[in-house]
C-alpha cells in the first residue's frame, strides 16, 4: 500500500515564520494524486501548523513505516 506523510508548518506569530508551507503541502496533495496514484484519503496524512508536533510528527512517522515489508 502507497503511503505518504506531508508537513507543512508555517510557524504562524513566531520570529521564524514562513510562507507557503502550507500552500507547498497541499500541492504535493494533488501531485500525488494526479500523477502516482494516491486514491484513498487513507494511504496521505498531513500536518500543518499546530498539529506539528514532535510527537504527531512520531506518531505519523510510526504509522508510514507500519508494516513494510522488503520488495
Amino acid at each position: 500500500m502507497k503511503r505518504a506523510l506531508l508537513v507543512g508548518c508555517n510557524y504562524t506569530g513566531t520570529q521564524y515564520a514562513l510562507n507557503g508551507c502550507i500552500n507547498d503541502i497541499m500541492a504535493t496533495n494533488e501531485i500525488i494524486r494526479s500523477h502516482y496514484g494516491f486514491t484513498d484519503n487513507a494511504q496521505i496524512r498531513m500536518l500543518t501548523d499546530a498539529s506539528c508536533t514532535t510527537q504527531n510528527i512520531l506518531d505519523r512517522l510510526h504509522w508510514l513505516v507500519d508494516g513494510l515489508v522488503p520488495g
